[in-house]
């Protein structure tokens, strides 16, 4: 089993990050996003030495959560002090994007990493759309085809034209090639079932998120049973989870912690919206959605390896972790990140 950290680069400063979107820009500190980018790349370094497999990233726009809303920029930066574990962006929207202006990025930057790139393309969610005023009722087919459009540009050794329900590109050629022969590793969404029958018709890996373990036990069989019908076999490698994490030296602490985090995080949100008359935003606060992203690898070290060997059994060949959302300081996700690769991951290495 391989364990990837899932760099969140979260704005360290006070935002009603929990209750406003878009975010009024007058919330950051300029000193504060700086530290928050440096330490994003200093905790890729750390998970690396503290030995985690790759390391990860996620795109995000107008909010605090995630200050990477490019994915290719933030990696490049990271590959200069991450010299060993995989760089996974996870993953582009593409939606917003030019699928074209994907592949090519995207082949820069496995050059730049030295071929340790790896790669899973999302659709986004409606409020990423409505940051572009992008606003399609397809997305998913959108993305679908966006998707068969990079795995053809990384591979085709001749300029192709592409003529689709989406795209029409009538000269595609892209340069440079990634480094990885045929092409960097690539994964679908398989959060819903017809995003895990295109990954497995396509022959690429499967990405799971924040689902609770019955849901990822019926989803990975439905992805084997498509992959077998398709004429291949995926192997664990294939199969990816990512959650939320916090650990503490006892299940109670860690408890306790996550809870006195999200209550202040709540409470700041909703003071400093107050204060400054921001809006509502145009979807559901997050706040009301808390449940969703509570960590489900919680507790101790003891317990929190119970949790994962659990979803080692169904198949998951990699765990993506993020250590943010239960904290109140950047010394708690730190610890955290550090309690689980000393004693999670060198269990997970013997089964």
């Amino acid at each position: 089993m391989q364990f990837s950290f899932f760099s969140s680069t979260s704005y360290m400063g006070a935002a009603p990050s929990l209750t406003v979107w878009p975010m009024p820009p007058r919330f950051c500190d300029r000193d504060t996003a700086s530290l928050s980018i440096e330490r994003g790349v200093e905790t890729c370094r750390r998970a690396e030495a503290l030995g985690y497999d790759w390391v990860s990233l996620s795109e995000h726009h107008y909010a605090t959560l995630t200050l990477t809303p490019s994915t290719s920029v933030m990696a490049a930066a990271v590959s200069q002090v991450v010299k060993r574990a995989k760089i996974a962006v996870l993953g582009p929207l593409i939606p917003l994007g030019n699928p074209i202006r994907h592949a090519e990025e995207l082949a820069l930057l496995d050059h730049l990493t030295g071929g340790r790139l790896i790669v899973l393309f999302l659709q986004g969610t409606p409020n990423e759309h409505r940051a572009y005023e992008r606003l399609p009722t397809d997305a998913r087919s959108i993305t679908q085809e966006g998707i068969e459009i990079v795995l053809k540009a990384w591979t085709a050794d001749e300029p192709f034209a592409w003529k689709g329900r989406s795209y029409d590109f009538p000269n595609v050629a892209v340069w440079p090639r990634p480094r990885q022969t045929p092409r960097p590793f690539v994964f679908g969404s398989g959060n819903n079932e017809e995003s895990a029958r295109f990954a497995a018709r396509n022959r690429i890996g499967m990405a799971l998120s924040f689902l609770p373990l019955a849901a990822v036990k019926d989803r990975v069989a439905l992805y084997r049973s498509e992959a077998e019908k398709a004429g291949w076999q995926p192997d664990t490698s294939h199969i990816l989870y990512r959650g939320l994490g916090h650990l503490a030296e006892t299940d109670g602490d860690a408890e306790r912690e996550i809870k006195e985090a999200t209550e202040a995080k709540i409470a700041i949100s909703l003071k400093l919206q107050a204060e400054a008359g921001c809006p509502a935003p145009p979807n559901a606060p997050i706040v009301e959605r808390a449940p969703v992203f509570w960590p489900l690898f919680q507790g101790s070290p003891n317990r929190v390896r119970d949790l994962v060997r659990g979803f080692h059994e169904t198949g998951v060949g990699t765990l993506d972790i993020a250590f943010h959302w239960g904290v109140t300081s950047y010394e708690q996700q730190l610890r955290s990140m550090t309690l689980f690769a000393e004693h999670v991951i060198p269990a997970a290495r013997t089964w």
